[in-house]
């Protein structure tokens, strides 16, 4: 983990042998206490290098032995990696620009290929929240992110779901401005549509509104 992130920082390039170890020996960061994995990954979140670092993660096979389910899941659908790799990129713009973002709102952003996948794939009437929770918790992750940061990511990511429904139906419940959330899935909208982030007070409200002039969008 640390010879990929200093060869990004830096711009370095990896040489063969040390390359070649990595690949041989990547399944044994599994081996380290989960703890500590997340303490490696706090360094990374506001690096503004992020998206570098999971490319070079991904091209060394490294996700699956971190985050589980998720790892795997980037790891074999490229289409979702590239959606991945473009919105860290956005953020990453944003932190190196002097922007300081939450920890959780990375962290969604690092997750939400995957989660998205699994709401896309809910039986209607479940408790979205409830289930997606449960996955996130049980999805064979190395790392250990801690119990608040997933909880809020799975808020998030609930709410961005509806976010983005709504911009092709038009219809929007606005009492959902009055959740916790709501404005981390909001800035999130602006990463997604804007492929920014703007700093705006509510991106979404603004998005929904040029994408449907007249509507209200008040509570």
């Amino acid at each position: 983990w640390r010879v990929l992130r200093h060869a990004v920082r830096a711009e370095f390039s990896i040489e063969t042998n040390t390359a070649d170890a990595i690949i041989a020996h990547r399944h044994r960061i599994s081996e380290c206490s989960g703890a500590r994995l997340y303490d490696e990954l706090e360094k990374d979140l506001a690096s503004g290098t992020l998206g570098k670092l999971v490319e070079s993660m991904n091209s060394y096979g490294i996700l699956p032995f971190l985050f589980g389910d998720t790892g795997v899941f980037l790891q074999k659908d490229p289409v979702a990696f590239k959606e991945l790799k473009d919105l860290l990129d956005v953020m990453d713009k944003a932190i190196l620009s002097g922007k300081v973002l939450a920890q959780e709102i990375i962290l969604s952003v690092l997750f939400w290929p995957w989660m998205k996948s699994v709401l896309a794939g809910m039986d209607k009437g479940a408790n979205k929240t409830e289930v997606l929770h449960a996955r996130l918790c049980e999805n064979n992750m190395t790392t250990t992110i801690p119990k608040h940061h997933k909880l809020n990511m799975v808020q998030v990511a609930v709410l961005l779901e509806k976010m983005l429904k709504s911009l092709k139906t038009s219809h929007m419940k606005w009492s959902l401005k009055k959740r916790a959330r709501y404005l981390d899935a909001s800035l999130m909208c602006d990463v997604i549509i804007n492929k920014k982030v703007s700093g705006d007070d509510d991106p979404f409200r603004d998005i929904f509104m040029r994408t449907f002039p007249g509507k209200r969008s008040d509570v």
